[in-house]
């Protein structure tokens, strides 16, 4: 069993990819849990619109709740199943965190992955889940980062999200529409600067910007081969 943290800036399609990547490894029949621990803006359960008779909120403020009351399957995706949030909890510390780092030590023997959407940013309150991850993956949106200094800009953006240098690290670039070769260039850049792996490359597509109005994983059209190809690079390096 493996944990993945999906971190990076708002905005950038964490909830997204994480939704879709457990989605495409629950497909190859790995019995994956996804977790929206963004505890300030959880909107995980947009993009699935599976019931949920107890939030991640709940358990946080009573840890006494039955973990099995947590959990939601997804009925379109066998080995697919999740923790959804929703916003209840006007203070969000640190202990807050530390629970959710709890209950992933409590759930992680009964799952081949878990995926760990976290909140913008990696605030400094949400460190206590990075102890948890045996992998962090961060997010870099390609329409945010500028042109001119491309690969600075990367590595910036890297050195500020990768709060635990003893965890494994992979980056992957999302609405990444630049050329192929400009793409093998950044990839080969970052290797040789940092030794991570970028995982793959996120087109612009519109079934990705549609889900969360659809409230269905957008993997699921069978349209999405970058992500099918993170996957396998997840089980083939990570999992």
């Amino acid at each position: 069993m493996r944990v993945v943290g999906i971190t990076g800036s708002g905005g950038v399609g964490k909830t997204t990819l994480s939704v879709n990547i457990a989605s495409c490894l629950a497909a190859t029949g790995v019995r994956t849990l996804t977790i929206d621990a963004d505890l300030y803006f959880p909107d995980m359960s947009s993009h699935v619109r599976v019931p949920s008779p107890r939030s991640i909120h709940d358990y946080v403020t009573n840890p006494e709740i039955d973990t099995e009351w947590l959990i939601s399957q997804y009925n379109k995706i066998k080995d697919l199943y999740f923790v959804l949030g929703e916003v209840k909890m006007k203070e969000i510390d640190a202990h807050a965190f530390s629970m959710v780092s709890g209950l992933i030590e409590v759930l992680k023997n009964y799952y081949g992955a878990i995926i760990v959407d976290f909140p913008s940013g990696v605030p400094i309150e949400s460190l206590p889940l990075l102890s948890s991850l045996d992998l962090q993956l961060i997010v870099i949106d390609l329409r945010k980062i500028p042109l001119v200094d491309l690969e600075i800009s990367i590595l910036n953006t890297v050195y500020k999200y990768w709060k635990d240098e003893t965890k494994k690290l992979g980056v992957i670039f999302n609405f990444a529409d630049l050329p192929e070769r400009r793409l093998e260039v950044l990839e080969e850049y970052i290797y040789s600067e940092l030794g991570v792996h970028i995982l793959g490359e996120v087109p612009y597509t519109h079934s990705l910007l549609m889900e969360p109005y659809l409230g269905i994983p957008a993997c699921l059209d069978g349209e999405l081969p970058s992500i099918e190809r993170i996957t396998q690079e997840l089980l083939k390096y990570y999992l």
